[in-house]
């Protein structure tokens, strides 16, 4: 318990402003938000992907959208060549790209429901982590469709549990008892030695978070 006081965004000097279904959403329920380079703002929701231009909404379906894969909209992921990624139900199935949606060719099956967490390295693959069971996919900068990350040595699976990137764009990941922590590289993923303040090997870990400076962290369970 960090014992925060919690205050709310009128008393921090915020003016709030509610916006509803009354006022164009499609449903009361948002997933995820994303601002694109041209200033819009993107509300994913289960009933139609929804632009905002901060007077009015447009929501956008797949039956009158040419490129839109599904009206099920979940995750929103911005890419440093400000390409939107849209995942649902479907999995990742959209991008938009200098204002076209364009369908995303998975390669490989990637699980439904798919709401794991987006990364790129520094040559501009696109990494994504399945949240259901630790695997890992990439698309390469030059590439148009996803391929499978191959296990680490003696692992059945990725079960990567957390993704994250440095100050200097490398990714790492976080997995299990056998694998704590890894590289995430082009050329596949590498075992990195974690130790605890002890100096001693740490076994186990629950999550990787970023400290002060960007550095990563390892928590340990």
């Amino acid at each position: 318990d960090l014992g925060i006081p919690a205050i709310s965004l009128n008393e921090a000097g915020y003016a709030v402003t509610r916006w509803s279904v009354e006022e164009g959403l499609p449903t009361e329920t948002v997933f995820s938000l994303a601002q694109t380079r041209d200033g819009y703002l993107w509300i994913a929701t289960q009933n139609g992907l929804v632009r905002f231009n901060g007077y009015e909404f447009k929501v956008f379906y797949a039956s009158d959208t040419a490129g839109l894969k599904s009206n099920s909209t979940i995750g929103l992921w911005l890419d440093s060549r400000g390409r939107l990624w849209i995942s649902g139900k479907l999995g990742i199935h959209t991008l938009l790209a200098r204002g076209q949606f364009q369908p995303v060719d998975q390669g490989v099956r990637i699980p439904n429901h798919l709401s794991g967490q987006f990364a790129e390295d520094p040559q501009g693959t696109v990494w994504i982590m399945n949240n259901q069971d630790g695997r890992l996919f990439r698309m390469g900068r030059d590439q148009s469709a996803f391929v499978a990350e191959p296990s680490l040595p003696g692992s059945p699976d990725p079960g990567c549990l957390s993704l994250i990137s440095d100050p200097a764009g490398r990714l790492w990941g976080v997995g299990d008892r056998s694998h704590p922590l890894f590289r995430v590289t082009p050329e596949g993923l590498k075992d990195e030695t974690v130790l605890n303040p002890n100096g001693k090997p740490e076994p186990a870990s629950s999550g990787l978070f970023r400290l002060p400076g960007g550095i990563p962290a390892l928590a340990a369970q």
